[in-house]
Order: C-alpha cells, then structure tokens, then sequence
C-alpha cells in the first residue's frame, strides 16, 4: 500500500508543475524550440564557441555528457511501460510533453552557466543549487534538491550496475573470455575512477565517442523505421480513447509521468554540465539543449514499432496502477534477453551490441557520479570533507557488488519504488527551478540576440554546421594521399593545367614547366623563378612571408585578437605554449590568408634565429570567409605549427594555420610533419643556432591556408601602404620595427 502511495501520489504534482512551467514558458519565449533547432546544432557542432580549456569542455561534450543514460535503459524503459498501460495512443502525448520540455531546458542550462564561480581551490562550481544559495531567500529549498539528487545519483549507479549484471549473465552471450559479473563490476568502478581523475574534459571527451554508439546501437538492434510507420494509424486513431473516460484518463496521466521521470524530463544532469562550457553567452548553451527533447521524440518514433511488438510478444499487460513497481521488476529481468540481445542473431552482432551497451552504462554511470560528486561537494564543503562523495559512494556499490543476491526477484521491486519516488521529486524541483529563474533566462536570451553571433544566415550556418561535422582530417588527409598520385604524364599534364586555368594560377612565374611535374602535390609546392619576388630590403622592414591576402590585423587587447567582426580569438589559444605568451601580450597581429591560386612557400619576414616551435593538432577546417565569419576560435581549433623567431628588435611568431585539403606542413629548419595519423602535442627548443636570411624559405603548405604573425608589443608599427584587405606578394613590405 505504501508503494501505491509513494509512487501515484507523484501524478497530480508533477503533471501540474510541469503544464504550468511548460506552457508558461513555451508562450513567454515565444516557441524557442520552433525558432531556433538549426542554431541549436550550430552552437553543438562548436562552430559558435572557442574549444576546450582547463575545467572547461565544449557544447557538444557538454550536452552528450548531460543527457548519457537518459536514452538507456530510461527512456527504453518508460516508453515499454506506457505503452503497455495505455496502447499506441500515448505516443502522441509523449511527443507534446518533449514539445513542452524545450523552454524548461533552456531555462536550466542557461541559469546553470549564469551562476557558476570559482571555488577557493580555482575549480569550476557550477549548477541550480548556486543560484538558489546565492540569489534567493529559500536556501532550504537548494538543500532538499541537493539531498535528493545525490540520493539519485547513488540510484542510478545502483541501476547500471544491475544490468551490468544482466548482461554478463545473457544466455545469448555464453562465452569463456566473458568476466564473471562481480569482475566486471569491479572493472566498471576501476575505469571510473581512472576517467574521474582526469576531469571534465576527459568526462566530456569520453561522454561525446560513447553518444555516437547509441545511433549504431538502434541499427544493431533491429530497430526498423517501417514498424513505426505500420504503428502510426493506431497512434492516431487511440489518442482520443486515453480521455474516453475518468479510469482512461487516471491511467493516461500516470503513463506519462512514469515515461517522464524515467525518461528524465527534465533532465538533471544537463544543465549541471552546461555550466561547463567555455562560451560568451549563457543563453548559447540554453539554446544548445533545446534539441534533446527533438532527439528524444525521434527515438521514440525509431523505437515504437519494435517496442509494441516487444510488448505483444512478451504478453505484459497492466491491470493495475499499483502493479507498477511488479511489471517494471519483470521488464527489468528480461529487457536485455528479450529486446536487445537475441539468440536468433548472429553472435558476433549480440558481442558488438554487448560492448555498446557496456559503454552506454559505463557513461552514464560515469556522469552521474560526476553530478551528485559535484552538487554534494557544493554543500558539504563546509564540512572540509571535499572527498565525501565518492569515498561514500564507492563502498556503497562494492557493498552490493559482493553482498547482495542480483538475481533476487524482490530486490527491483523495492527499487523501483524507491527510484521512481526520488526521482519524481527531483524532477518536481528542478521543474520549480526553471519557473523560479524565467525572467532571467528571457533577460539572457534577450542579451544573446542582440550580439552579432545571434544573428542568422541560412546558407552560412548550413555551410559551418557540415564542416563541423565531417571528419576534415581525414577528408584532407586523403586527399594529400590523391596529390601523390603518378598519372601518366599526358594525363598529369591536363590535370594540372585545369588546375591553373581554374584558379588563375599566372605560370609565367612558375620555375619549371608544367610537364616535369609528377603529381598535383609537387605543383602545389612549386617554386618561383629567380628574381619574380623583388624582397625589400630595408633595414627595420618586415616583409610579407607570403603571396597572400592581407585581411586582418590590429593588436591583441586583453589576450585576444579580432577574427571578424564580432568574432575573438585568443592569444593563449592560438600559441599553446605559456613560455612564450607574456611576450606577445598587447602585441601586433597580422592575417595572411593563402587560396589555392597562391605560391604555398613561406620565407622568412626579416633575419631571424629560429628558437623553437609548437606543434598542435587540431581540425582542418576551411579558413575561408564563410567559416571565418562563422566559426569562433577558428585558428585555434585548427591544427597549428607556430615557428618562434628571434631578431635583434624583437621576437616574431610565425603561425601556420592548417586547413581543409592541406595535405602536410613542412619546415625547413626540422623533419616534424603535420596531419600524420597518430598526432600529438610538441614544444621544441632548439640549443643551437638556426639562422634564416630575410626571404629565406622556411616553411611550405601543401595546398594553401594561413600565415599569422604576432609581434612583440611596442616593437612594430604597420605600414599605410599594406592596409587590411589588400593582396600582397612574398617580399613586400608591410611592416616595421620602431
């Protein structure tokens, strides 16, 4: 009876809470989830926002991180029970709840990232818990939310280690290299701890691989759009039998909230680890998760059809409301062997979908240690334990590991009640949270808009969007493998010579005639004739390295530098190595953007000693003018080998900026080569000296991209005849030394 009780005694508060904060929000911020879907992939490709940085991860990590777990088993689960208590019909309504859930999203993580601050120790606090300290008079009420979420949080872990268990244990799966449970158990904390320790970056790193597995996971399942689609007229014609009469209507409602608090609507975790995100505008990460409530809608459509046969085949019928916890318990038992692993499938197919399933389990395990770790912490630190949490909870699940019986029927059914009791409330209250904090959400969206990034264009975010999302590294390095290419040399010789006629290219200035050239790569890197570049020769001149426009310079304000109207970059970013960075704060900066018509050679811009470079991969996005007006911390994010030179007036750093198509970056003064397939992070100092003449080369591009030089502050002034915009050929002067 108390079962009955804790369990429905969560209809009528819920539904009510969140109608209220659903359709009160929906109409105040004016249908954000209708207006902005497209912005909202945008701000998640990282096309709007500045890569990763010390305790900070980047939307998309973020948001795989928050929502990890809510999928599997959550939303699998709920969307079994309400279609077995209420039919297809239901369906329907679950849609309009995700419609409903966008504003409330927006208005978590947006308020999330609002109120974060440093802790003394310099980490990142951050979630809804502050704001409730900081800005309001019922702090009691922050305390109850944090209690009953890191009750949940111990829940949940509790609830991936059980089909942990259930998974080791599949009949479908009987195998000798197969660990045992408990081993695998063990195994899940001990990769845990070690991911734990490495932060949020390597959390969110780790959440954003994983969130990919889960599409190939709906495809090795079975799961087939037509089923779904077979399904729809019924979805139709039953939504209007869900309000036939006061027990239909009961019944409905108890479906929904069911599917909600398993489905975690809203979600708890998400707008925890939006706080995380290193962007300029709070609203931006709000408008990021408005489209997991569309995600959430798909998959229900992909599942529907598989999940009500599923339903049929394996007989589960509710009669009663107080059976919840009894069906939820068999489900729990069988959802594995019965829905996802199957004995009539290939076994290398059940192997492939276990190591999915493990890795969903683990991250979400993962992620919600992160969170009640980080809400605890925000409230215990009063107490100077800041380890509390995870020393607690690890004994807690090696506890259950080895003394509790898995197989234990009773087990889930106390389980339920209890998961679905502390989760109901944890969502009544974060629900309260976004009702408490609208105005400041409408003020922070408001601030956003009126921003030059909040503004939309179509084709160019479309552009943005797909190079964020394809795999550039790949892309180019495939096609440096296709500039190696030996044609046969009439053939060779027509390739080329479209080349130029496509790009303009002006032969008479190139060394050797086009027939000697064996392949496109050798023509990218094709030398001038004697002579063709006059290099000025004045004494404090500095010359252009390269042929090149000419389209940004200025000086660094506060670490950053202009990429575009609106647009920012940073110093710290853009070198990566800290030893040389006090040198070229409040420096001068210039951009010199290579098209594939240009000469890929780079020369030195004044005598110089090389002492020393970086090395940072990254991604090759295009450096053109759409991604550039599109992309934030375009540089940066790209992969980078910046050559450290010193003159006697002062110290000049030369930042080869990859992009797409750019096959390698070589330098003349090392054997380091770029875009190879294992890369990683390099800092040389050189003891020796290495010295290069004024229009000396120093480095070449393989197909074309960017040159940036930074200069010491107050050691160069630019010159009135190379203003911004203009087109300059290597040796031509375009700044000085004072």
């Amino acid at each position: 009876m108390l079962s009955y009780k804790l369990i429905t005694g969560l209809i009528y508060p819920y539904i009510i809470v969140f109608l209220i904060a659903g359709l009160f929000l929906l109409f105040y911020y004016k249908f954000l989830v209708l207006r902005f879907p497209l912005l909202s992939l945008k701000i998640l490709s990282g096309a709007l926002d500045w890569k990763g940085s010390k305790g900070k991860i980047t939307p998309g990590k973020a948001f795989f991180s928050g929502i990890l777990g809510s999928f599997f088993p959550g939303q699998l689960l709920g969307l079994i029970v309400a279609l077995a208590f209420s039919g297809p019909g239901i369906i329907l309504l679950i849609w309009i709840v995700h419609f409903l859930q966008a504003s409330i999203e927006f208005v978590l993580s947006t308020v999330s990232f609002k109120f974060r601050i440093r802790n003394p120790n310099g980490n990142l606090e951050t979630g809804l818990l502050l704001g409730i300290e900081r800005f309001s008079r019922i702090r009691w009420f922050g305390f109850v939310y944090a209690i009953f979420f890191v009750v949940l949080s111990i829940l949940y872990g509790f609830w991936d280690l059980s089909f942990l268990h259930i998974l080791s244990n599949s009949k479908s799966l009987k195998h000798p290299l197969l660990l045992d449970s408990n081993s695998l158990m063990i195994l899940f904390i001990i990769f845990m701890i070690l991911i734990f320790n490495g932060g949020i970056r390597r959390i969110g790193l780790f959440a954003k691989i994983v969130a990919y597995t889960m599409i190939l996971l709906i495809i090795l399942i079975g799961v087939s759009y037509k089923k779904s689609l077979e399904l729809f007229p019924l979805v139709l014609t039953q939504f209007i039998d869900l309000f036939s009469n006061t027990q239909n209507i009961k019944i409905t409602l108890f479906s929904i909230v069911i599917y909600s608090i398993l489905s975690e609507i809203p979600s708890p975790k998400l707008n925890l680890f939006s706080g995380y995100v290193r962007t300029d505008h709070a609203a931006k990460q709000g408008i990021a998760t408005i489209i997991y409530p569309l995600i959430q809608s798909i998959i229900v459509f992909l599942l529907m059809g598989t999940i009500y046969e599923f339903i049929q085949n394996a007989k589960i019928q509710i009669q009663d409301l107080n059976e919840i916890h009894v069906v939820l318990s068999q489900i729990h038992m069988q959802l594995l062997e019965s829905l996802i692993l199957s004995p009539s499938r290939e076994l290398y197919i059940n192997f492939l979908v276990y190591f999915l399933i493990i890795l969903i389990l683990f991250s979400s395990f993962l992620t919600w240690f992160f969170s009640g770790n980080m809400i605890l912490r925000q409230i215990a630190y009063r107490f100077k334990f800041p380890n509390f949490y995870p020393t607690l909870s690890i004994f807690i699940y090696i506890y259950l590991i080895f003394f509790i019986n898995w197989e234990l029927y009773e087990l889930y059914k106390n389980f339920y009640i209890i998961f679905i009791f502390v989760s109901g409330i944890v969502s009544i209250l974060t629900i309260i949270f976004a009702l408490i904090y609208y105005n400041l959400g409408k003020y922070e969206l408001t601030k956003y808009q009126e921003s030059y990034q909040g503004g939309i264009d179509l084709s160019r975010d479309l552009y943005v969007m797909i190079f964020s999302i394809i795999p550039s590294n790949l892309l180019s390095k495939l096609f440096g493998l296709i500039s190696l290419i030996q044609f046969p040399q009439p053939i060779m010789y027509w390739i080329i010579l479209g080349f130029t006629k496509l790009y303009k290219i002006d032969l008479n200035e190139v060394k050797n005639d086009i027939k000697s050239f064996k392949n496109l790569n050798e023509f990218f890197i094709r030398e001038l004739k004697d002579g063709i570049r006059k290099i000025d020769k004045g004494k404090k001149i500095i010359v252009s390295p390269v042929d090149a426009l000419l389209s940004r310079r200025g000086t660094i304000q506060e670490g950053l530098m202009i990429q575009t109207k609106g647009i920012y970059y940073t110093l710290k970013d853009l070198l990566g190595d800290p030893d040389y960075i006090p040198y070229f704060e409040n420096g001068k900066y210039c951009v010199l953007y290579l098209s594939p018509q240009d000469y890929h050679r780079i020369h030195a811009p004044f005598d110089c000693e090389v002492e020393g470079y970086t090395y940072s991969p990254g991604h090759l996005f295009p450096v053109n003018e759409p991604a550039v007006e599109g992309l934030y911390g375009l540089f940066p994010k790209n992969e980078r080998l910046t050559t450290f030179l010193k003159t006697r007036y002062g110290r000049i750093a030369m930042v080869k900026v990859g992009a797409t198509n750019v096959g390698k970056i070589r330098v003349m003064y090392d054997s380091i080569q770029t875009n190879t397939w294992i890369r990683r992070k390099k800092a040389i100092q050189y003891k020796h000296k290495i010295i290069f003449k004024k229009g000396q080369e120093i480095a070449r591009f393989e197909m074309g991209s960017t040159v940036i030089l930074i200069f010491e502050k107050n050691k160069v002034e630019f010159l009135e005849e190379a203003p911004e915009g203009i087109k300059v050929k290597l040796g031509q002067a375009i700044a000085k030394f004072e």
